[in-house]
């Protein structure tokens, strides 16, 4: 790894172009995002402890709580939140829905957080709209299921273009595009193809259902963004294990611009080509605790992003950002009502600084 230069954020900030292929930035007071991806309903179970096999257990509190979910919806939700949240032109979200209550739920809560949904579609096979089954244990921990419905079920003559212009814009019109990995493979790679035509620069969220990334998507993304444990899968090397940096490189090999590791309470690493930095991970607020982690890596991906159409020539303060906003995300229970607001990072990022 000798070829690497290694920086550490408690030092001065070293500003430096990335190795991006991606159009600049359009000169628009407010940045556009584009969000594709998957949209739930989280079904959240409160447990003492998770069950061992062939055990039943009651849950510690006697409802269940239902809230939209998914990693897409999450993002988009996030995203509005950190841009101007009353102006709905700057988020954008494209999702397979069934044709239920459940459908109806996330559409209202979308309306709500002022994301344009536009672009959602509807399952042609009139599956339900996917389930997200939440176990949260006391100490903020939680286990998912999900169940992908409408999710895996898109129509097989996709178009990005044609969904974008029922808003109406075109890929033109957007600064950056975010992907995950609960949708349909086909999807994220039409759609980061004709990103990449364009020059918008893609992330792609590791996270998601457990499968490789096809070596055609990769080429396609400018940001690629595991977890510790998603890195492990991705790689499939366990003489890597622990090395976060070794682990990236291979993803780098593979064809991705720029990998980004999130650590949790360890922090975060960024990797390309030329260099790579750590960062240690953001404080709590005080008189604070974590609760639950569910919204901590959605909050972390849509801050970067919202940071760095804003400087991206500066992907340190988009990491500190980031951190910053998965910090806050912990300290509240729930996916969506975790996300935080733009004057609540703005704050505690001033605090942290302080």
């Amino acid at each position: 790894m000798g070829a690497f230069r290694r920086y550490q954020l408690r030092f001065p900030r070293i500003k430096r172009p990335l190795n991006v292929i991606c159009r600049p930035f359009s000169n628009r007071s407010k940045k556009r995002i584009l969000v594709v991806g998957s949209a739930n309903v989280d079904s959240t179970i409160h447990l003492d402890r998770i069950p061992k096999i062939g055990e039943t257990l009651t849950a510690s509190i006697p409802e269940i709580t239902y809230i939209a979910g998914g990693k897409g919806n999450n993002q988009a939700i996030a995203v509005s939140r950190l841009l101007d949240q009353k102006d709905s032109e700057q988020c954008l979200f494209v999702a397979s829905l069934g044709v239920d209550s459940h459908a109806d739920l996330v559409e209202q809560q979308l309306s709500q957080e002022y994301v344009d949904a536009s672009g959602l579609r509807r399952s042609p096979n009139n599956l339900p709209t996917g389930q997200g089954i939440v176990n949260l244990l006391p100490d903020g921990n939680v286990t998912s299921v999900v169940i992908p419905g409408a999710n895996s079920d898109w129509d097989p003559n996709f178009d990005i273009d044609k969904c974008l212009e029922a808003i109406p814009i075109s890929m033109d019109d957007v600064d950056l595009v975010m992907l995950q990995q609960e949708i349909p493979e086909i999807i994220n790679i039409r759609t980061a193809k004709k990103a990449k035509e364009n020059g918008v620069c893609v992330i792609l969220d590791a996270g998601g259902e457990d499968r490789k990334i096809s070596g055609e998507l990769l080429s396609n993304v400018t940001f690629l963004m595991p977890n510790k444990t998603e890195l492990r899968r991705l790689v499939g090397d366990d003489s890597l294990e622990g090395d976060v940096i070794a682990g990236a490189k291979v993803l780098l090999d593979k064809g991705v611009k720029n990998v980004v590791v999130t650590l949790g309470e360890e922090g975060s690493v960024f990797v390309n080509n030329d260099e790579y930095i750590t960062l240690k991970a953001s404080h709590l607020p005080i008189n604070s605790m974590a609760v639950d982690e569910t919204g901590a890596g959605d909050a972390f991906r849509a801050a970067f992003a919202v940071k760095y159409i804003e400087n991206p020539n500066d992907v340190e303060s988009a990491l500190k950002y980031a951190s910053s906003a998965g910090a806050l995300a912990v300290t509240k229970i729930g996916a969506v009502s975790s996300l935080p607001y733009r004057s609540e990072v703005d704050a505690h990022m001033k605090d942290t600084i302080s």
